[in-house]
């Protein structure tokens, strides 16, 4: 079961869009209680939105940054980066609050945990990347799972692109050549 997917835009001060993100997002985090270590797991919510420190980026200086939190005490940061020909989400962060106890009941500390990691979220420039698999991005103890992912950064229309780069998940595995024995021609030769 998934967490209902949410169309999330980031746009630039004169209102066009930078980045569209549409996917839904389960969450699985280890945490410690009194009593030893505990797994939770929890959906991104469909009302999550998207955070005003987000940007788009400055020209060459900075890069663009998605910025999505839930809750009031959670957030997800994707940081796009990108090069002559592709681009891609180069730093994934969360950031969550053991405070919240409807989601970590009886946790032993309530501090705030920032955990990232590299992801191998990344398409061709002008084109969106899409995902129908599961894609897991492990972050020390937290691991997220993206479902159904389609993101786009640098978007040069105002919408997603009609062209998609897939994700490796999506691929079709691939096939192992029929094996063939090998054939070996002995050629004798009689002439002394």
């Amino acid at each position: 079961l998934h967490g209902a997917s949410a169309v999330f835009t980031v746009k630039d001060s004169n209102g066009t869009a930078c980045i569209m993100a549409n996917f839904s997002a389960a969450f699985l985090t280890n945490y410690n209680t009194k009593s030893g270590s505990k797994n939770v797991s929890f959906d991104l919510p469909s009302n999550a939105e998207v955070l005003n420190s987000s940007s788009c980026g400055k020209e060459n200086v900075s890069d663009p940054t998605l910025m999505i939190a839930f809750r009031r005490r959670h957030t997800l940061t994707l940081n796009f980066t990108r090069n002559a020909t592709r681009y891609s989400v180069q730093m994934m962060s969360f950031v969550y609050d053991l405070s919240d106890t409807q989601i970590f009941p009886d946790a032993s500390s309530k501090e705030i945990e920032t955990v990232e990691s590299m992801t191998d979220i990344m398409a061709d420039i002008n084109k969106k990347y899409r995902c129908v698999s599961s894609n897991q991005i492990h972050m020390n103890n937290v691991t997220v799972t993206f479902h159904d992912a389609t993101i786009q950064a640098y978007l040069s229309n105002n919408s997603f692109s009609k062209e998609e780069t897939r994700c490796e998940q999506d691929q079709p595995s691939p096939t192992t050549p029929p094996n063939t024995p090998n054939t070996c021609l002995l050629y004798t030769s009689d002439a002394a």
